[in-house]
């Protein structure tokens, strides 16, 4: 409620952070209209925020159908939080990234089970409707407050950076920044961990699969950082002393 009532004032408050004016003398009747106008707006806001919770609670839910993939998504969402920060993503949009990683495969709840959890090679059809994926979970988020963000790296983590992926054959830096980071961090997590179809591979041979498609299936700049990352993070377990390395292990 303020005496100022030249529109610079209004626009300097706006800026400040206010969210509504209510000019004196007041109108008690205005007054009252305004108040309940910004308490429906929370309720609004406080029930995206519910459903945002609900949308991690779901993809946490999918995840444990399959106790091979038990924790992939709080292992990308981290991985990914990490290669945001160090490819310099607006520090407004990092946690996206992170919500984007989390909810990247929400869409597989429109997918048969019999095809998430077969053991053998997919067929035609089965990878048709695997297809499908991106652009469900990119609907099912939509909805969220910060839906404009999460959508598109939901959507575009199987585009791949020579434009041969799918559902929209995106090419290079037309692919999302957070599309491009959760697609790197999505397959070396697939490639380090047990899948139905096979056995986890070592850490070396995931990395040298990375250098390899770098450039075709991956943005190549993001590979590196990544990688270089990953070797940071050796370099501290290696010189952490044994007894804290084992407590960590017990905790975690």
């Amino acid at each position: 409620m303020t005496g100022l009532d030249q529109t610079r004032d209004k626009v300097a408050g706006l800026s400040a952070g206010a969210s509504d004016f209510v000019t004196k003398p007041f109108d008690r009747a205005e007054l009252l209209a305004r108040v309940a106008s910004a308490l429906r707006t929370k309720d609004a806001v406080d029930q995206l925020e519910d459903v945002q919770g609900v949308l991690v609670a779901l993809a946490a839910a999918i995840e444990a159908k399959d106790p091979l993939t038990k924790d992939h998504c709080a292992r990308l969402a981290g991985h990914a939080l990490d290669l945001a920060r160090l490819a310099g993503v607006d520090a407004a949009t990092v946690p996206s990234v992170g919500y984007g990683a989390f909810l990247h495969d929400i869409g597989k709840i429109g997918i048969s089970e019999a095809i998430l959890r077969k053991p053998g090679p997919l067929d035609d059809r089965e990878w048709a409707e695997m297809r499908r994926h991106p652009a469900i979970g990119a609907r099912i988020v939509e909805p969220l407050r910060a839906g404009t963000l999460i959508a598109p790296i939901v959507r575009g983590h199987h585009e791949r950076w020579d434009g041969t992926g799918y559902p929209d054959g995106l090419a290079s830096e037309t692919i999302p920044i957070g599309a491009r980071i959760v697609s790197i961090v999505d397959a070396y997590d697939a490639m380090t961990h047990d899948r139905p179809y096979r056995a986890g591979l070592a850490v070396s041979v995931a990395q040298a699969e990375l250098l390899r498609v770098k450039g075709s299936q991956f943005d190549p700049h993001l590979v590196d950082l990544f990688l270089d990352h990953l070797a940071e993070l050796a370099d501290e377990r290696i010189a952490m002393p044994m007894d804290l390395a084992r407590g960590l292990r017990l905790v975690g």
